[in-house]
């Protein structure tokens, strides 16, 4: 699921308008602030969580923990790409 098909389900729940124009903008004013919060929500997640990641990588190579460094740097990929997807 999306972010923005998770916003709208959200969204639809409590009973705001999602109905959008042509160019993909919400119709009503105040879902399209709430879209912006939201969508702005989850980019701050990710850079959050990624560097939650690369900084685990670092604590795991100080250790010489390669396998533990592996999964670190691995999990940080995953979350700047889930970004890319959603």
């Amino acid at each position: 699921m999306t972010t923005r098909t998770r916003f709208e389900k959200w969204a639809e729940s409590n009973g705001w308008n999602i109905d959008r124009t042509d160019e993909g903008d919400y119709r009503t004013m105040s879902t399209d602030a709430a879209w912006g919060g939201w969508s702005a929500c989850a980019v701050d997640a990710e850079n959050v969580y990624s560097r939650e990641c690369i900084e685990w990588a670092r604590i795991c190579e100080y250790q010489n923990r390669h396998g533990c460094k592996v999964g670190a740097q691995e999990c940080a990929k995953l979350i700047r790409g889930w970004r890319a997807n959603n």
